[in-house]
């Protein structure tokens, strides 16, 4: 049998992992639109084929092989919804009296 603490504490890292990659992207996507927005001639993609004219030098920069796909995304955002889950599953598993050290499940 194992033991329900460990599996619980396990199934939180693993969240805090997946839930960690899916905000990345999330700050990417907005730091992009954001610069978008304000000053869309400023803006360059770094590290792709495409040059850019020496006035954009200096402004805001994302690495473009970086950019997350929508697949990248859709598998982040997948994995956090089943690692939620399971954490959410694995604290039901902890006895009620084995949680009073613990803290319930990140969202």
């Amino acid at each position: 049998m194992s033991d329900p603490i460990r599996t619980y504490l396990d199934s939180v890292q693993n969240l805090e992992r997946v839930a960690a990659t899916a905000k990345g992207y999330i700050a990417t996507i907005v730091f992009v639109a954001s610069a978008l927005q304000q000053r869309p001639l400023n803006f360059m993609f770094s590290n792709t084929n495409i040059g850019m004219p020496t006035s954009v030098m200096g402004g805001p920069t994302t690495d473009g092989s970086k950019w997350p796909t929508a697949e990248a995304i859709q598998q982040a955002l997948s994995q956090w919804h089943h690692a939620r889950l399971t954490a959410s599953q694995a604290w039901s598993a902890v006895p009620v009296a084995d949680r009073s050290n613990l803290k319930e499940p990140p969202i």
